[in-house]
């Protein structure tokens, strides 16, 4: 995992999934990290930092049965 700063690192893609953190929700993880797209990430004037989601590896389920 490998966390992204809004200051230093500027916006994510907008053509990807992140997961932001927001300093202000501290203590509160409920509302502190967020899934969203890449493009809503510089409308939240909150989000501190992000990290790039990546889709799981699909491999196919073997019937053991």
């Amino acid at each position: 995992m490998h966390w992204f700063s809004i200051y230093k690192d500027g916006t994510p893609n907008a053509n990807q999934r992140v997961l932001t953190y927001s300093e202000c929700y501290e203590g509160k993880p409920e509302l502190a990290f967020r899934i969203m797209g890449g493009q809503f990430v510089r409308l939240c004037d909150e989000v501190t930092h992000y990290m790039y989601l990546r889709e799981p590896y699909n491999q196919k389920i073997m019937d053991n049965g």
